[in-house]
């Protein structure tokens, strides 16, 4: 029989359909039951001691993928319990432990509502690499033992690295179409309407939230920033524009070769060498509290800060400036004297940063290095 060219081409789409569904269902089942928890009554491994996942240092929305299927597995599994158990990297520094212990157990119980009594988190030691291991465990069973770890030992007639602290820069900028601003008079009615949105905000604030307040408290005390108007560019001389940015930029601007109604033809030198100025913010997150407990682990140890500059807005003077308040709040913190603290300048970076050192006594201060690779810690939690 003669097969019509629509029946042929329908066959040929069921047949790549089925396919693709088969690979998905293949790769689900790969992950260890990423796609769907699949416990249930009928299920052997149901209630019982088993590790669900493992992962290494992965991209956070693939972190947050994972726990989801884990808290699914444990709301289908009502008895159980989950234990994390987290295992640090070969070159994680000291200073991650806890923001890493604290990290998955915290999206489980903040995020997917689980109960903490039965949320567990084990530290298992080191391993060659960071991995965080989930297991559910039925309510009679002890917790899962730590395996495959490795010796991690400093040496302590040695300086060694607590902490790397990134120094951030942000940019706030606004594309405007010159054609509507310059048709809008500012004196008219605009003015008005932000005095009377500003004291009818006044006159009723709303009310701080609890998060909102423990934020604005965490930002006083160890935020250090810096802000001034300036030229918009990376420290490697790249103007940071995202691409949405620069969409609307193009929107409103004429095509090569063309001019709107009433708009004279711009110089194309002026056009190409124009600089985007806009609010230029260089921030560093200091919360080193927990640094005193290594400082105090070695009797007469000083801190030392090595830091590292840009050539653009995170240029030296300003990164000093940063310094010598951090060092300040180092003071208030840790209680730690200026003469407690030795600086070394790191030199120049595309990576401006802060790095946290403990040198014992005799020891030698570090050596900068300006062209090392960049050891990214972690978020605070999974999905951010």
């Amino acid at each position: 029989m003669k097969r019509s060219p629509a029946t042929a081409c329908g066959r040929l789409l069921l047949s790549a359909l089925a396919c693709l569904l088969a690979a998905a269902a293949n790769g689900g089942a790969a992950r260890a039951q990423e796609s769907w928890p699949s416990a249930g009554a009928g299920d052997p491994l149901s209630g019982k001691t088993r590790k669900l996942d493992d992962y290494g240092k992965i991209g956070h929305c693939d972190e947050t993928a994972r726990l989801d299927n884990f808290a699914m597995e444990l709301q289908n599994e009502q008895g159980t319990k989950a234990y994390l158990l987290v295992y640090m990297g070969r070159n994680d520094m000291p200073a991650w432990k806890e923001g890493l212990l604290k990290r998955a157990a915290g999206y489980l119980v903040e995020t997917r509502g689980l109960d903490p009594e039965r949320v567990k988190t084990v530290f298992g030691g080191y391993r060659e690499q960071r991995t965080t291991e989930l297991w559910v465990v039925a309510a009679e069973d002890p917790a899962p033992e730590p395996s495959d770890t490795v010796e991690v030992k400093h040496d302590r007639t040695k300086a060694y690295q607590w902490d790397d602290k990134i120094i951030e820069v942000e940019f706030n900028y606004k594309v405007e179409d010159e054609g509507e601003a310059a048709d809008e008079d500012p004196g008219e009615g605009e003015g008005d309407a932000e005095g009377e949105a500003e004291a009818a905000a006044e006159e009723h604030p709303e009310a701080e939230s609890a998060e909102e307040a423990e934020l604005r408290r965490e930002t006083e005390k160890y935020e250090i920033a810096i802000e001034r108007r300036g030229v918009i560019e990376e420290e490697d001389g790249a103007f940071d524009r995202p691409e949405a940015v620069a969409s609307e930029a193009a929107a409103v601007r004429p095509a090569d070769g063309e001019k709107t109604a009433g708009q004279a033809e711009p110089a194309a030198a002026e056009e190409a060498e124009e600089p985007v100025v806009g609010d230029v913010r260089v921030k560093l997150w200091w919360n080193v509290e927990r640094f005193a407990a290594a400082l105090g682990a070695e009797p007469d140890s000083r801190a030392c800060l090595v830091y590292y500059y840009g050539v653009k807005n995170a240029d030296r003077e300003t990164v000093l400036a940063i310094v010598a308040r951090a060092v300040g709040k180092m003071g208030e913190q840790l209680g730690l004297k200026r003469d407690d603290i030795i600086l070394v300048d790191g030199g120049k970076t595309p990576n401006p940063s802060i790095e946290l050192w403990v040198v014992p006594r005799g020891a030698e201060p570090p050596k900068p290095k300006p062209n090392k690779r960049w050891n990214v810690s972690f978020y605070s939690a999974p999905g951010e």
